[in-house]
């Protein structure tokens, strides 16, 4: 079955941003112990729905992850009020074992869900296939999951990996401070303070050879991995059978990767609209037309937090301004923290493309 789906209710204020998405959290400096949240968005989903997992419901979301099987495949969000809500499979004891607390950030692999409290510990719930229940202790800023590991970011950006070691998911992850990691389907991708990127684990055929121009928005598939160049445009490696790798021109701001024996990539323009290419035997490319601020894509289907309609409205006052101008350029260079929250197209660094969207939105926000 292919469906797309889309939850029904307005964008609720925004408050702080946490850099980057669920489940490729991107990082910039050494994170504070309490990350800042996405501003609170309605969502969509698409692609393979045989469990329900594209049934976005109704209400706001701040986070989003996807997780499970072709036959297994469910989603979680986390609401405003910190709450975790999941939809899809039954499997595992995933949704159905959701637990109560308040929830900054939520990751999702094959057979269980880790979840991040407002305190900066952690919890997980599922089935504990490879270990992936021996959550470590501590204080963390971001959780990310993948086929069967997760990864956790300390205060000091350094990061904890667990779950399957077999070919050294987890013996081999770096020790150092990263600005990126993401966990992918045995091997996972990170870049280093100094913009090196690493890979280590099991990667498939093609894919260990990382290519130098990949630097930021890593995502690591079942056949192939996608990241960003420094000028934005998207650069794909490993198998290219269905054209997983055919990547179009022109800039991203955010991409992912999905797909198992065949796989498919999903970019995100910095204007919010979607593209994609590869495999689509399951809807995997069906994105909506409607735009979006971020993207998680998992085996078979895919979610993203739906676009303010009035990006270039910081101050959240309902017009775009002077004052809004003025946050842009006095938080230039940084990841937006401040009175206001000054990264408007939440790629983590305010700069030129956020500038555009103040100028392009000047007067009043659309009602």
């Amino acid at each position: 079955m292919q469906a797309f789906h889309r939850s029904v209710v307005k964008r609720g204020m925004a408050g702080g941003m946490k850099a980057g998405v669920v489940g490729g959290v991107l990082g910039f400096g050494i994170a504070s112990a309490t990350p800042a949240l996405a501003a609170d968005a309605e969502i969509v989903a698409w692609g393979h729905n045989g469990s329900g997992q594209t049934n976005a419901p109704t209400g706001a979301f701040r986070a989003v992850a996807v997780g499970g099987h072709f036959y297994t495949g469910y989603s979680l969000g986390i609401r405003p009020d910190g709450s975790i809500a999941g939809w899809g499979s039954q499997a595992f004891g995933i949704v159905g074992g959701i637990p109560a607390g308040n929830f900054v950030d939520v990751a999702a692999c094959i057979a269980g869900a880790c979840g991040l409290r407002a305190d900066g510990s952690l919890v997980w719930w599922g089935t504990n296939e490879w270990g992936m229940a021996n959550v470590p202790v501590g204080t963390f800023t971001d959780v990310d999951g993948g086929l069967a590991n997760f990864a956790a970011r300390r205060i000091d950006s350094t990061w904890v990996v667990w779950g399957y070691d077999a070919q050294g998911q987890v013996a081999n992850a770096p020790s150092a401070p990263l600005q990126e990691l993401k966990v992918g389907p045995y091997y996972s991708l990170a870049r280093t303070l100094s913009g090196e990127v690493l890979l280590w684990g099991n990667p498939p055929e093609g894919v260990a050879a990382v290519p130098k121009s990949a630097r930021t928005s890593l995502w690591p598939a079942h056949v192939h991995a996608a990241a960003l160049r420094a000028d934005g445009t998207a650069v794909c490696w490993g198998r290219n059978t269905d054209g997983e790798c055919n990547a179009p021109t022109g800039a991203f701001r955010q991409i992912a990767a999905g797909g198992e024996v065949r796989g498919f990539t999903v970019g995100l323009r910095p204007d919010g609209t979607l593209e994609s290419w590869g495999y689509n035997g399951n809807g995997e490319r069906n994105v909506p037309s409607t735009r979006v601020d971020q993207i998680v894509v998992g085996q078979f289907h895919g979610i993203g937090l739906v676009a303010d309609p009035c990006p270039g409205d910081i101050t959240n006052n309902g017009v775009v301004d002077a004052v809004d101008l003025a946050a842009i350029l006095t938080s230039w260079g940084t990841s937006g923290g401040g009175e206001f929250d000054a990264d408007a197209n939440r790629d983590g660094l305010v700069d030129a493309q956020d500038l555009a969207l103040v100028l392009g939105s000047w007067g009043s926000c659309p009602s």
